[in-house]
């Protein structure tokens, strides 16, 4: 196995750990949608992506934190991680004619991992930041938001403008962006428009937080929206309001800062976008079509 990442300082390691994914802490996932899903065709070989590898690069390593469904988690054995980064890990993989196994880390120890050169490629839906692009490549795969959960048939009309939620009942996970920023800038809306003030309702977890909508106790739920969509896929009971995603961002892979790696994950990306693999995947694992990019969004150069 060739080592192609090098080490980066310290200081570029702490920039790195910053700022998670989408300010939704990880929910356990319901039913393995793989089992219910269409398997993806395999990626073909690229060889114009495959010949930006540098010279002898035969097998590479990624590295996720298999707690995030429906980005990355173990199946139900509790040994092998499932999920969109698998699948698409395994797709750049056959698409460069490579071996990518995924190893699982806990998730402030990936980013330092990939800037010392013990991994090569970083799949846990990292957010794409200033610092982050200081001191890493990121190679943008998608686009992630906060959106709104409501019971089938929307009967509030709710939808992602704040004040299409003024005078109802909704929630939040403790702890999280969107009960921390999201939540109080939404009630201020309300109160500039002169409309009667939301009622919160924040909860330990996004699980009860589902139970209490699903059982008419809230009217909405604010939870990162590819979640939400998910969830509502695997165990039904609700759906994704309309409207664009709250504080929309993109998530990216990460790579060690100028890495020789960089150029042919593109190319790979850009491939399974324009040959319908991208797709089949976001499909499989129940994505809303508003985290889908285009292949002129990948690069971060």
């Amino acid at each position: 196995m060739k080592k192609l990442i090098g080490a980066t300082t310290l200081a570029a390691v702490t920039l790195l750990t910053l700022t998670a994914c989408a300010g939704a802490t990880p929910e356990p996932a319901g039913s393995d949608p793989a089992s219910t899903a269409s398997d993806v065709t395999a990626a073909p070989l690229n060889e114009e992506a495959a010949a930006l590898l540098p010279d002898g690069t035969d097998a590479l390593i990624s590295v996720t934190d298999p707690t995030f469904a429906p980005f990355q988690f173990y199946d139900e054995g509790n040994e092998t991680i499932i999920g969109w980064s698998a699948d698409m890990i395994a797709a750049l993989g056959q698409t460069l004619g490579v071996d990518i196994p995924l190893e699982a880390a806990a998730f402030d120890t990936i980013l330092p991992g990939v800037a010392s050169g013990k991994y090569d490629l970083a799949a846990s839906a990292f957010t794409v930041t200033d610092e982050r692009l200081a001191n890493a490549d990121m190679v943008t795969w998608g686009l992630g938001g906060t959106g709104v959960a409501v019971p089938e048939g929307n009967p509030k009309d709710i939808s992602t403008d704040p004040l299409s939620m003024c005078g109802l009942r909704i929630s939040a996970s403790k702890g999280t962006s969107q009960a921390i920023e999201i939540l109080p800038a939404f009630q201020q809306a309300c109160a500039d428009a002169g409309e009667p003030k939301i009622e919160e309702n924040l909860f330990p977890s996004g699980q009860e937080a589902l139970l209490a909508l699903s059982s008419g106790r809230t009217d909405g739920h604010l939870n990162d929206t590819i979640s939400i969509a998910y969830e509502a896929d695997i165990n039904g009971g609700f759906e994704v309001a309309p409207g664009d995603d709250i504080d929309s961002s993109p998530f990216a892979f990460a790579l060690a800062k100028d890495s020789p790696l960089t150029p042919a994950f593109e190319a790979a990306m850009a491939a399974l976008i324009d040959n319908g693999t991208y797709d089949a995947i976001n499909e499989k694992w129940a994505f809303p079509s508003t985290a889908a990019i285009t292949a002129d969004q990948i690069s971060n150069k």
